[in-house]
């Protein structure tokens, strides 16, 4: 739950006064933090997993479940025996966790990075459980569900002891102040997220729709039973955190919801835009780069006019744009009179001679079809919300609008902290390693929670979603309503940060905004490296916007932080820290403390958190390094499962390590997959945007495997419809993909003019008439003509002609001669200098119709190919040569310096390899960086012969450290269960929970949780648990060893004097048993 401290928290009003000085201090502290720890290389892989536990109290006699509140009695007890057990064994540890019926629990020291340690970890989560039955009363509980299904529905009867609800902490409607922890860190963090946002926090989740749910009586039949516009196919988005607006409109009891099917459904989060560099003034080339608005930096390779740069508004410095790179330029002059940027779509590619250095542009998404299904198609609108058409305009909106959904409503911070999870935090070699990990894992964040997804019950009632992660991130959301993008009156507020007025995408709880890696453009630690490209941020897939607070940004840059990171922590100081204490604040030395970086970095909840090693107090503290703590997964029912995804995530973070592995993809899609993985169901029918390619191609590949069988041309990038058995047919005959397709394409259609006794009597190997009957009338602006057959030796040889047919008829002989002339010479141009025209076909399409234009030809534009062949070695496509920034000579060393590495991954230095240190960029083509959608079986088992999945790269990684026999059956069996959760074949947690309720004998399909069911749910968790109850659909034929309290502690061999007393009671016991024995 992050920093605990004793003492006496300040109250919000005393707060504000000392937020000023604590985010500048915590910047200091991160400094003096990174000075002392910056070069600190070759420490091991440790690691450890935490498991929150929720304690329920049972009442067998009124079928009745509530939480017990002996969190904090239960957890010291835990403790005291930990003592009194020493160090013999594995050991565990207990802290206190928001809720006071929660204890969250590690093992008492972490696990090493031997394969006998993976198998520690099952062992480490028995026995914690185990330990937990020993401290617990009669008729508790404390299985490991992520939430309690009743928790806010019960009113002043929701708890043992019962606490009324309400309380000036929360000021909640549905819970009382006094089920949170005792320690002041959490009810303060409660208030004053709520104060500092300036009103309580707003839940709403989508309800459940079932047969009998009242909410939706008046809405009209939904497609598929419990489906809604998004049919079977595809699966409901829920915006969390961006529901202002809706709230505003429909109030607690409604939220918007969207469909998604693929790359068009997700408008939700705000992504960067595309800017053509166009100065409207006289002799003006371009734009300066600004390092802060308008601070120009005098990098030689600034934008040119025609150049694309990538980049998001700042609010609240109008007429700015933040670029991706890190730097700034102005949208127009200062007196507004001269336009610098246009914006442009998002399918213009950038061209400038610094992304040519360092990579691609855009990652390249594919698709098989770029179309919505018609039915939601014609329905969506912007924001990814979906909108039915009303059969009587008199009923109401929410009723009809099948894009507002009923909503689950809870107004207080312990509906979200008081969700079980589990987490994982791995140290690293190295700072740059723990980097590196931390951008691969915010891939993996939203795919493994799809995959272990267990929250489908929300204040007694079924929600729609299956995950608890936008729920934590709507309960402590503290940004003001400016920071939201709504009006906001009362602002600027000057003692926040960004004076409450900067916008805000997230939650401070949420996917993280950018990636950590900076990467390197060539050698690394060499003069040259890097060379005009150090104060930029290089990662290409942050595409999404990253608002900072300028000055801490400037502090580390000036302390000679890389921009990557800079970026990091000047995101993760737009916070303002939210619990302060009485003689902590300029009492705190900056240079050997971090307390006040700590209490900013411990509430960025993020779905990764990136870790510094903390100062060792005393020489006897313990050596802690650089580390990544893995935060998505949601918490299983059994101590298997969960040491199944925790050995699975440790073996990924390996197999990304050795097999030099990049799952890069734009954040913007990454923020997709955390919205997809909330769905119903996500891990089974979901799809997920991931990279296509986890290295680089092999030279001379498409990215398919098999070349010869692939339609090569990159510039076709519109739908080309074909007939599929013409296709076949022809690929059968031995003609290559790309004319089989162009003929394929041109048999979509029907032939139109059909004469008598042509039609079986035509002769196919000999005449052509019904070809050219199709042929002939597909009138396109070009046309390819075979050579047609001799009907008789005299018939004059005709050969293979392209008819060019777009050309408008002119007055006079002289013009029509003219631009026949011209024509001609141009095709012989193209031939003979081997030039090449080639530009992507939607914009051949954009240009015919511009050429429609009134005076198109004087006053239109056109896209055309900016060079007609290759360019020169050091020609940066302006004309004139590099600059010494892009020196020939730089670039020679740089080659000389990688030809002469040696490595088995490529070229490495340090232990680095090259693929890493270029990952950030994307290198190489479209195709190598490219991504797609693909279903959580595809990710987990492969798809097709480029994409191995991932479960076959962890059996591969464990063949090639040769594990040990027995590791490798226990891990092949976490493996299979993880494939078929994969697949379907297993359901997640989540489904199986809903589908429990909605079997019950007292469930009467109206989504509502009753306490009977509630009782029996928790019981049932229990058993299973505690390897009671074997569920198959969950667990297939995996049988859970019973875990009881008995061997919770060594026993000693205790040589304490026996009474006689007690020797003969014992020594009588066995004579009994001697006795029986004989008489059998």
């Amino acid at each position: 739950m992050g920093l605990l401290k004793v003492g006496t928290p300040k109250s919000w009003e005393d707060s504000k006064k000392d937020l000023r000085y604590i985010r500048k201090a915590g910047v200091r502290q991160f400094i003096s933090t990174y000075n002392r720890v910056k070069d600190l290389q070759g420490d091991e892989l440790l690691w450890g997993d935490e498991i929150e536990y929720g304690i329920f109290h049972l009442d067998p006699e009124n079928k009745k479940t509530r939480i017990a509140l002996r969190g904090k009695e239960v957890m010291d007890e835990l403790n005291r025996k930990e003592t009194l057990n020493g160090n013999k064994g594995e050991g565990c540890h207990f802290v206190p966790e928001y809720g006071a019926w929660m204890v969250e629990a590690t093992p008492k020291r972490p696990y090493n990075g031997y394969t006998s340690d993976l198998l520690r970890v099952e062992r480490s989560m028995r026995l914690r459980r185990k330990r937990m039955l020993t401290a617990l009363g009669e008729n508790e509980v404390a299985p490991t569900m992520s939430t309690f299904p009743m928790l806010g529905a019960l009113g002043d009867d929701g708890s043992v002891p019962p606490v009324k609800v309400g309380g000036d902490v929360t000021l909640s409607d549905y819970i009382g102040d006094g089920i949170i922890n005792p320690h002041p860190r959490f009810a303060t963090l409660s208030a004053n997220i709520r104060q500092r946002r300036g009103e309580k926090v707003n839940i709403r989740v989508p309800l459940f729709r079932d047969s009998n749910t009242p909410e939706y009586a008046h809405y009209r039949s939904s497609k598929g039973i419990v489906d809604g516009c998004c049919g079977s196919d595809s699966f409901q988005l829920w915006g969390y955190g961006k529901g202002d607006a809706s709230h505003e409109e429909h109030g607690n009891d409604f939220v918007e919801v969207g469909c998604s099917k693929n790359s068009l459904d997700e408008n939700i989060q705000a992504t960067l835009s595309k800017w053509k560099v166009d100065v409207q003034c006289k002799g003006c080339l371009g734009l300066f780069y600004r390092r802060a608005p308008n601070v120009i930096v005098p990098d030689a390779d600034w934008p040119r006019n025609g150049d694309i740069v990538v980049g998001y508004e700042i609010h609240d410095v109008p007429g700015w744009i933040r670029l991706q790179n890190g730097y700034y330029l102005p949208i127009h002059s200062e007196d507004n009179k001269v336009s610098f940027l246009r914006k442009v779509s998002k399918t213009e590619n950038p061209s400038n001679g610094e992304m040519r250095r360092i990579g691609s542009g855009t990652p390249l998404f594919h698709t098989a079809e770029n179309q919505l299904d018609e039915d939601c198609a014609s329905l969506c609108k912007e924001g990814g919300g979906v909108a039915a058409e009303d059969d009587d305009d008199t009923e109401s909106s929410e009723e009809q609008r099948e894009n507002i959904s009923a909503a689950i409503h809870m107004d207080a911070m312990a509906f979200g902290m008081g969700c079980c999870c589990l987490q994982i935090t791995f140290q690293a070699k190295d700072m740059d390693e723990s980097r590196f990990i931390y951008d691969q894992l915010a891939v993996m964040a939203p795919i493994m929670m799809a995959l272990t997804a267990s929250t489908p019950l929300l204040r007694g009632r079924i929600a729609d979603t299956d995950a608890r992660w936008g729920v934590i991130s709507e309960s402590v959301d503290d940004r003001t309503p400016a920071e939201r993008g709504r009006q906001d009156p009362k602002s600027p507020y000057e003692e926040l940060a960004g004076k409450g007025k900067r916008r805000l995408h997230k939650s401070r709880y949420d996917c993280i905004s950018t990636y950590i890696y900076q990467g390197t453009v060539m050698g690394q630690g060499e003069p040259g490296t890097n060379e005009g490209l150090e104060n930029r941020v290089l990662n290409t897939y942050n595409d999404i916007p990253v608002p900072i607070e300028q000055s801490t940004y400037e502090m580390l840059r000036e302390a000679g932080i890389d921009p990557a990171l800079s970026q990091h922590v000047a995101h993760l100081f737009i916070r303002d820290p939210l619990v302060i204490f009485d003689g902590a604040v300029e009492e705190i030395d900056d240079d050997v403390q971090t307390e006040h970086w700590e209490s900013i970095q411990s509430t960025n909840w993020q779905s990764v958190r990136w870790k510094p090693p903390p100062p060792r107090n005393s020489p006897n503290d313990p050596h802690i390094g650089w580390r990544t703590e893995f935060r998505s997964m949601e918490i299983q029912l059994t101590d298997f499962e969960n040491a199944a995804f925790t050995a699975f995530s440790v073996l990924l973070t390996r197999v990304i390590i050795t097999f030099d592995l990049n799952l890069y993809i734009p954040l913007s899609r990454v923020d997709s997959n955390m919205q997809r993985a909330h769905s119903r169901n996500a891990a089974a029918k979901g799809k997920f945007f991931f990279r296509r390619h986890l290295a680089p191609l092999e030279e001379g590949d498409d990215g398919y495997g098999v070349i010869e069988n692939r339609v090569l041309n990159t510039y076709n990038d519109i739908p080309v419809p074909i007939d599929r058995s013409t296709y076949e047919m022809l690929r059968e005959a031995g003609i290559d993909p790309a004319l089989s397709q162009h003929v394929a394409h041109l048999f979509i259609r029907d032939p139109l003019v059909i004469f008598n006794g042509a039609v079986e009597e035509v002769d196919d190997d000999i005449q052509t008439e019904h070809w050219e009957s199709i042929q002939s009338t597909n009138w396109q602006s070009v046309r390819w003509k075979p050579p047609p057959p001799r009907n008789s030796p005299n018939d004059p040889h005709i050969g293979w002609r392209t008819e060019f047919r777009s050309m408008e008829i002119q007055l006079t002989d002289f013009e029509n001669a003219a631009f026949t002339a011209f024509t001609v010479l141009l095709t012989r141009v193209i031939i003979a200098f081997d030039l090449n025209l080639y530009i992507p076909l939607s914009r051949v399409d954009s240009n015919m119709q511009r050429a429609h234009s009134r005076n198109a030809a004087a006053k239109g534009k056109f896209f055309f190919r900016r060079h007609l062949a290759p360019l020169e070695e050091g020609d940066d496509g302006f004309g004139a040569k590099y600059s010494s920034m892009f020196s020939r000579a730089n670039m020679e060393r740089a080659s000389s310096h990688d030809s002469e590495e040696s490595s088995d991954r490529g070229g490495s230095t340090a232990g680095i390899s090259k693929q890493r240190r270029t990952a950030p960029f994307a290198p190489g083509s479209n195709e190598n960086n490219s991504y797609e959608e693909m279903a959580m079986s595809e990710i987990m088992c492969g798809k097709g012969d480029y994409f191995p999945g991932l479960i076959p790269l962890v059996h591969a990684y464990l063949d090639y450290i040769n594990c040990d026999t027995i590791t490798r059956g226990r891990l092949n069996t976490y493996l299979d269960f993880i494939e078929k959760r994969s697949t379907g074949e297993l359901v997640t947690t989540a489904t199986w929970m809903r589908n429990y309720v909605r079997s019950h004998p007292a469930y009467k399909g109206d989504s509502v949780v009753t306490d009977e069911i509630a009782y029996d749910l928790v019981r049932m968790c229990t058993d299973i648990g505690l390897g009671n109850v074997h569920v198959p659909e969950l667990l297939g034929d995996i049988k859970i060893a019973p875990v009881t309290a008995e061997g919770a502690y060594e026993i000693r061999l205790d040589s304490k004097r026996a009474q006689n007393e007690r020797v003969l009671q014992l020594l009588q016991r066995y004579k009994t048993r001697s006795s029986n024995s004989v008489k059998k």
